[in-house]
């Protein structure tokens, strides 16, 4: 538990009440000291627990320890200031000024409305692991998924020598020879994957797939029929950290890496899944009751649309004409309206 050094406090005590002993506050005697720190009218008065309270709740100290004097000056400081500063903004109307009361209203009803619906719904459709996991199993249309591969890539073309540090010695070069020295090329490359952890080295100083080359080779989960053949008849006989290849087809010749393999349809369970899973049961759950909860409060309420402009695009009506009133009391604008776009 963090301490708060209570003798300081006490000396604050001592210098605003000049007889007043020194005492030291701790945790289990704070609420004994019920004496006023400071007061104004309207009603206010800030005790010493409070101020104990309030240091306890800061950051001040997280770990506990010692408050300088001054410190604990100042923060009282702050908590009467914070108070002077509310009796000054209720002395303001803000309905006097349009935009600003607007603005306080859309933030007012959205904080209020979050809370309704946590309480309301969201905290009524929580469900316990074992629920999340038999949803998963139970849904398999939903989580089944397309045969894949967490793909690594290094392209390879006869480019890689004609703009090499020897690009005249292949430029002179009839193109048979200069297939056979790309084909050269591939295979020193590839000897030099002598694990699966340094493929994304090789592929991020040989690869000419520019895309993946910055990624260090990786291109991310892949399905079948993305690329031409021959890839899925490689890839897919991948598993994970498997190395296929070199092939070529009509963009070069290929090195591919499956870092890792998922079999088409449902999958074990693991915590991304069970993420989904829950996510998904969530909504299903937030669905259901918020419907009801809407149906239920539609029923109670009496809602008078504005016919003028029902038809009308909000954007091009004034702003301050009314669009409907609830219940007699509650109006919403065009503004209102268009905050909701």
């Amino acid at each position: 538990m963090k301490k708060i050094h209570a003798l300081l406090l006490a000396v604050i005590v001592v210098t605003s009440f000049g007889c007043t002993p020194s005492f030291t506050l701790t945790e289990k005697n704070f609420q004994e000291y019920k004496f006023q720190v400071a007061t104004a009218d309207k009603g206010y008065s800030l005790e010493m627990p409070e101020v104990y309270d309030d240091l306890y709740r800061s950051n001040l100290l997280n770990l506990g320890g010692v408050l300088d004097t001054t410190l604990v000056r100042n923060y009282i400081d702050s908590l009467v200031f914070d108070s002077l500063i509310g009796f000054e903004a209720d002395e303001i109307n803000l309905s006097e000024y349009y935009y600003q009361y607007r603005l306080y209203k859309l933030r007012y009803y959205d904080l209020l409305l979050r809370q309704f619906l946590k309480k309301m719904v969201y905290d009524k459709a929580e469900s316990d692991s074992l629920e999340i996991v038999d949803y998963y199993y139970a849904n398999e249309k939903l989580f089944a998924i397309d045969e894949q591969i967490n793909l690594y890539h290094i392209l390879l073309t006869k480019n890689s020598l004609l703009n090499g540090p020897d690009s005249l010695k292949f430029r002179e070069l009839n193109e048979e020879d200069l297939e056979n020295a790309v084909v050269s090329l591939v295979d020193s490359v590839k000897s030099l994957i002598t694990s699966p952890d340094k493929f994304p080295e090789i592929a991020s100083q040989f690869s000419e797939d520019v895309g993946a080359k910055k990624g260090r080779g990786y291109v991310g989960w892949t399905k079948r029929g993305k690329y031409p053949d021959p890839f899925d008849s490689v890839a897919f006989t991948l598993r994970n950290g498997d190395i296929g290849g070199p092939y070529q087809d009509d963009n070069g010749w290929h090195i591919i890496m499956a870092d890792e393999y998922y079999p088409a349809g449902l999958q074990p369970i693991n915590n991304n899944l069970y993420i989904a899973a829950k996510n998904s049961l969530q909504t299903v759950k937030t669905n259901k009751i918020g419907n009801h909860l809407i149906d239920s409060l539609l029923a109670d309420y009496d809602v008078v649309v504005n016919k003028d402009i029902a038809d009308k695009n909000v954007y091009i009506v004034d702003g301050q004409t009314w669009g409907a009133i609830i219940n007699g009391i509650d109006t919403i604008d065009c503004n209102e309206a268009r905050s909701l776009e």
